[in-house]
């Protein structure tokens, strides 16, 4: 995540495309509504989400509503839950962005890492790095 560069409006820092499985052309654009404490020109880090609970019920419901029926809800439901709280306890686009990143990666078997720039060391990476 590279959330120490500056923060696009029009861009898809705070949005995503959900679709329904093997139609991507009937995709609805999720857009999480954000706060700009300093205006424009700031860090991905320090914007703020303005809606959060109702960012939240909307991403449970538009996710519910493409991928209950299908196959794949059973691995889907438990990191969707863990992103909706994360959403609803925290103001902080990057920490939401962070933890729909790590349940994605979990949902597919993939491991990764997760580099604060906070306390950032001349370490090595293994120091610097927290498993994911």
């Amino acid at each position: 995540m590279l959330d120490e560069v500056q923060f696009v409006r029009r861009d898809y820092q705070h949005r995503t495309r959900l679709a329904p499985p093997g139609r991507p052309d009937g995709a609805h654009l999720l857009t999480l509504p954000v706060h700009l404490p300093a205006g424009r020109s700031i860090r991905i880090c320090d914007v703020r989400l303005a809606e959060a609970e109702r960012s939240a019920r909307c991403l449970d419901l538009l996710s519910r509503q493409l991928y209950r029926r299908t196959g794949h809800w059973a691995d889907l439901e438990a990191p969707l839950h863990g992103v909706l709280q994360e959403l609803r306890s925290s103001n902080s686009l990057s920490t939401v962005s962070t933890a729909s990143t790590v349940h994605l990666l979990r949902v597919l078997g993939r491991q990764g890492r997760s580099c604060a720039r906070q306390g950032w060391s001349r370490g090595t990476d293994a120091q610097n790095a927290s498993s994911i």
